[in-house]
This record gives C-alpha cells, structure tokens and sequence, in this order.
C-alpha cells in the first residue's frame, strides 16, 4: 500500500469514527456551554488583576486577551465583561463559570469516551480528578496568554506583535490541548502518541481565528443584526473549534490503532 492509500485509509477511519461517535451534534453542545464560561471567565479575571495590579491593568490585559482570542468580536465581549465588573457581579460569575465548565468538561470526557471505546471504565474519583487538571491547566494557560499578551504589549510594537500573534495563540492552544489529549482518554498513552491531534486542533484553532477575523472585518451581519451578529460568530467559531478538537481526539485514536471504525460507517469502499 503506498503513502496515498496509507493517508486515504486513515482519513475514511477518522471519518467513519467522526460520523459513528456524532461529533457534529457533540461539537454544538461544546460550543454553548464554552459561550457561557467565556464571559464569566473573563470577567473573574477583571476582578482578579484589579484587585492585584490595578483597574488600568485589568482592562488593558482584558482588551489584549479579546483581541488575541476572538479578535473578531473583541469589543463586544469588552462591553459585557466590564458592564458586568461595574454592577459587581463577581459571585453570580463565578456560579455561571464553574456550570458552564463543568458542563463541557462533561461533554468533552463523554465525547472521548465514545470515541477511544472507553465508557463506564473511569470511576467517579477518577473522572472529577481528571475534571480539576483540565481545568487547572487550561485556566492558568489563559491566565498565562493574558499576562504574557500584557507585557509583550508594553515592549513590542504593534506590527510586531501582530506577527506574534499568531504564533503566541498557536502555542497556549497547544499547551492547553495536551492536557485534554492526554488525561481525557481513559487509555494509557504517551505524549507523542497524541501529539498529531494536538497539533492538529492548535493549528485548526489558530487559522480559525485569523479566517473568522478577517470575515468579521468584511462581513455586513453587524449592520443587519447588532450585537446578536457578534454573538452568532462567537458562537460558530466555538462550534467549528470544537468539530476540530473532537477530530483530533478521532485522529489519535486512529492512528493509535485504539479503535476499529465500523465499516458501515466509511465513507468509502475498501
């Protein structure tokens, strides 16, 4: 079998197991329950750098955060996130943060589950044990980017960073996806075995940005729809993302040799 028949197999098992496991549904799910932690999220992180560094600092490190995430919608998240910081909405954040996250850390372990043939073998101990990493490391690497997009601002040049840009938001989605790809699994794996989704979904994630961004900036939704546009674009950004990171878990899996994709479900004849 050549390269090309190699890469065909392995793209009709990746899809076959996408199509089997439903990721397409699953990936909506995600994408609604990352929109209402995102907001909370970064509002708590307002409170946070104020009370330790100042109001200033907070609000320039919030304006880096948005425009280094969701550049695209930005301004809109800047309005709710600081409206809410001003009515002091601090406990009910952290409430809405905390069931917006453990909602889709739910649905995530759920989705690898199914995917990696796993399900009812992780107990409850476990499973809230790998729930508190994910979500200590993905906090402290979005903590992280906002510091780190802080002080680069304050000795980088624009034009320069926004070459950096994309390199720095490439890099925290790849520290942030190797935790998920390697607690989330109920398998023993090492880090290059989960390395190609890693780096799949990083990549995924970073041109999707830089794709919805540059449509934000060309599209006339926001004339015909207001703040509703801004919330349908997040919305489908954080859809697409997770097809792409649902994908990569199928793909880790497949060239793991961690599943038998049903042939039912190929989309080609073997």
């Amino acid at each position: 079998m050549s390269r090309t028949d190699d890469v065909v197999a392995v793209l009709a098992d990746v899809i076959a197991l996408a199509r089997r496991e439903r990721i397409v549904l699953t990936a909506a799910s995600l994408a609604y329950f990352t929109f209402i932690s995102l907001v909370p999220l970064l509002l708590l992180l307002v409170v946070a750098i104020s009370t330790l560094a100042g109001d200033a600092l907070a609000i320039r490190a919030i304006m880096r955060a948005t425009r280094t995430l969701v550049p695209e919608n930005a301004e809109l998240l800047q309005g709710i996130v600081f409206g809410a910081a001003d009515r002091g909405a601090t406990i009910l954040s952290a409430a809405v943060f905390l069931w917006g996250a453990l909602l889709t850390f739910r649905a995530l372990n759920t989705a690898f589950s199914g995917i990696y043939g796993t399900q009812g073998e992780r107990s409850l101990v476990g499973t809230l044990v790998d729930i508190v990493l994910v979500f200590v490391v993905i906090v402290v690497a979005v903590v992280a980017m906002v510091v780190g997009g802080v002080v680069l601002s304050l000795f980088v040049e624009t034009r320069l960073w926004n070459t950096l840009g994309p390199i720095v938001v490439f890099a925290v989605f790849t520290v942030v996806f190797v935790p998920l790809y390697y607690i989330l699994p109920d398998v023993d794996s090492g880090v290059v075995e989960i390395l190609p989704g890693t780096i799949f979904a990083a990549a995924a994630w970073t041109v999707l940005q830089s794709l919805f961004g540059y449509y934000a900036s060309i599209s006339t939704l926001p004339q015909l729809y207001g703040a509703a546009s801004a919330v349908l674009l997040i919305l489908v950004w954080l859809y697409v993302g997770g097809f792409a990171l649902l994908t990569g878990a199928a793909l880790n899996a497949t060239l793991a040799d961690r599943v038998d994709p049903d042939g039912g479900w190929l989309p080609i004849d073997r």
